[in-house]
């Protein structure tokens, strides 16, 4: 990490050595010749601090291929210059809120390597030295438990390193450095105590992984992976039972700048706040981030379709109706009409759509009953060929009519 504050002279010999180390890290040297970006986020790191790329993937992911050599200005009068293989961008609305510089795949050894010498160059804390050695130790013959190190954090911004393999046999690994940034006009990403909570939940739950039989005794990569997840989901649905630590879930997941761990567990809070029918939590969280988790249509499914959570639609009403994010307020509208379109009912205005969606549910709740099979995707057929497809609610089947017995 260098400031910006010395002399131009030291400056520019920093910046020389620092790309000749990211050169060497990256093999970039045998690559083809690397496009320069140069971004400065001092005074504001929004979609529209990007450069103008006209690829098709930068335009609609936010990713831009490499190699290119980066040079990042950020708060704090922090330097940040690399060559990278990748530059992945996540954003919540207009505001950027991480940056993933990605290197070359390889094989785990190599990322390895590369992840010291980031935890070197951006001066981290021994510890975080030692834990990627731990993690290292364990990956190499268990398969991947937990990948994301924070080397430090500055208010305005933070740096970690993550590794994740990219292939399902796990021999091509890749390493990122992790920038991330501050919403500053979210007062919930302000929430240090929830965000320190998170972090330690993490810890928690590697010590948990460590010790479990089940994990331990798992006979391949999968089986370990899916233990893992168990372990996971047991201690939040321990946490959960505390009502302290339910609100430091909820309000660090509404932050939207969780760390990696951070996005592993959205997917299972909110099933435990479904399952909980923890209409409260779930309203607040989606009232500030509206999550998408792995495709379309999985939360509403997943919630609508909860045992005793008879009015599960009406969670996503209520969290419009209290957001004041316009892009979270569109976000639930698009799928309420994804929803709710095979059924015929749609708006092209966000606040009818919601009001339609209201009133449809108050009068037809007894007679439509949640779609098990729910997937805009593909809904596939049932056994007599009829699509699946048909909406978030089904028509319930009409009894049958009682036969009198003669006696």
């Amino acid at each position: 990490m260098i400031r910006l504050n010395e002399s131009s002279t030291i400056y520019a010999t920093a910046v020389a050595f620092m790309i000749a180390v990211a050169l060497s890290a990256f093999g970039c040297s045998r690559m083809r010749p690397a496009r320069e970006y140069e971004w400065d986020f001092r005074k504001e790191h929004t979609v529209g601090s990007l450069p103008n790329d006209p690829s098709e993937a930068a335009r609609y992911h936010r990713s831009f291929a490499g190699p290119i050599h980066l040079t990042l200005y950020l708060p704090g009068n922090i330097l940040v210059a690399e060559v990278v293989h990748e530059i992945r961008v996540e954003t919540y609305g207009d505001h950027i809120t991480d940056l993933y510089l990605t290197s070359d795949d390889g094989p785990l050894d190599d990322a390895y390597r590369h992840g010291l010498e980031l935890l070197q160059k951006y001066h981290s804390p021994s510890s975080i030295s030692e834990e990627l050695t731990q993690w290292y130790a364990t990956v190499s013959h268990m398969g991947p438990v937990r990948n994301y190190f924070q080397l430090w954090d500055e208010g305005d911004v933070r740096l970690g390193i993550e590794l994740q393999t990219s292939d399902e046999s796990g021999q091509r690994w890749n390493c990122s450095l992790v920038i991330g940034f501050t919403v500053a006009n979210s007062t919930d990403c302000a929430n240090v105590d929830a965000i320190s909570y998170l972090n330690n939940l993490e810890m928690d739950w590697k010590v948990r992984i460590k010790s479990s039989r089940r994990v331990n005794d798992a006979a391949d990569r999968q089986s370990r992976e899916s233990a893992s997840d168990q372990e996971l989901m047991a201690l939040l649905m321990e946490e959960y039972k505390t009502s302290q630590s339910r609100r430091r879930i909820v309000d660090v997941l509404r932050c939207d700048q969780a760390n990696g761990f951070g996005n592993v567990v959205l997917g299972d809070i909110l099933y435990v706040l479904a399952r909980a029918r923890d209409r409260e939590g779930l309203v607040r969280l989606f009232a500030v981030r509206y999550p998408r988790v792995s495709k379309p249509g999985i939360i509403e499914s997943m919630i609508v379709n909860q045992p005793g959570f008879t009015d599960g639609l009406l969670v996503f009403c209520d969290a419009f109706d209290v957001s004041s994010d316009a892009a979270v307020r569109k976000q639930i509208a698009d799928g309420l009409r994804l929803a709710l379109g095979p059924l015929g009912i749609d708006s092209s205005d966000d606040s009818g759509m919601v009001k339609a969606s209201r009133e449809w549910f108050m009068s037809h709740a007894k007679r439509y009953k949640p779609n098990p099979y729910y997937d805009p995707d593909d809904g596939g057929v049932d056994a007599s060929g009829r699509s699946l497809h048909t909406g978030l609610f089904v028509p319930r089947a009409d009894p049958a009519p009682r036969r009198s017995v003669r006696k």
